[in-house]
């Protein structure tokens, strides 16, 4: 969503994030463009529409306005089949939080403010919600009793950098793959963003798939973080096929990507469920 808002002229910051306020027009042009070429579930640009995120911008008293009209716009697209609230890590504050919570916000603080923005995805009646590229466990923890509160189908993902020293898998922030598993009411768990690589998300796929039975997600990057370079359509599909043999179920494409990947992708996916 990012990286193709801004080839569309955006600039990533406030514009990008309130793109379906300010510019909803571009926002339905882009979902349209991964429908043609196969996507099945449209993701509503509200990522970054909490109120804690949305401070920076001098609108956190329009978070719950913000985020139901991010999904609405899809909602009432004739084209859209399937429409996921996207739910974001209240970015910002991260680090101090992580090393001393009590200087920032408290998990009930988090869950306070993921539940305004839940009920506004449940009133625009979303299929389901990503909580994507966190890096806190609690806070992911927090998102994720909002949704299930309200009684909605919830992914629960983590951006994962690869570990080298223990060959293992864990958040920025020091989340591991069990802090993920353990969220049991999470309907879906699994990855996306991070700095690992395709042959990395293989890898984790098949940790994840060992340690759990639930529905897997993986969403990777296109290709390494800040590096020019990304992976091919073609590519990044060969790797996702890999990533489906692993045990993934519910597939997608993040930073970096764009409908042409998804065209790929959807070749082999369309070939898995045959």
């Amino acid at each position: 969503m990012g990286t193709e808002l801004i080839k569309k002229g955006l600039t990533i910051g406030e514009e990008t994030t309130l793109a379906h306020v300010k510019h909803p027009a571009i926002v339905t042009e882009l979902a349209k463009e991964y429908i043609d070429v196969g996507s099945e579930v449209s993701l509503a640009n509200c990522f970054q529409t909490s109120s804690i995120s949305l401070e920076r911008y001098n609108h956190g008293e329009d978070a719950y306005d913000f985020t139901y009209k991010a999904a609405k716009l899809l909602r009432d697209m004739p084209e859209v089949k399937y429409v996921a609230g996207l739910i974001g890590p209240t970015s910002g504050e991260f680090k101090e939080w992580a090393m001393d919570p009590t200087k920032a916000y408290s998990e009930d603080d988090f869950y306070e403010v993921y539940k305004e923005q839940m009920q506004a995805l449940k009133d625009a009646d979303v299929d389901l919600v990503m909580c994507l590229t966190f890096s806190v466990y609690q806070e992911l923890r927090a998102a994720l009793r909002a949704s299930k509160e309200l009684d909605m189908t919830t992914v629960a993902s983590m951006a994962f950098d690869y570990i080298e020293k223990n060959d293992d898998f864990r958040t920025s922030f020091g989340a591991t793959i069990d802090n993920l598993i353990s969220l049991n009411e999470a309907d879906i768990i699994g990855f996306n963003c991070g700095s690992i690589s395709l042959e990395q998300g293989v890898d984790l796929t098949k940790k994840l798939r060992e340690r759990t039975d639930k529905p897997l997600f993986a969403k990777p990057n296109g290709g390494a973080p800040g590096k020019d370079e990304t992976y091919s359509p073609e590519t990044f599909a060969e790797y996702m096929e890999k990533i489906i043999g692993a045990g993934a179920t519910l597939i997608g494409t993040c930073c970096g990507t764009t409908p042409a990947h998804i065209k790929e992708l959807k070749k082999v996916v369309d070939k898995h469920n045959t």
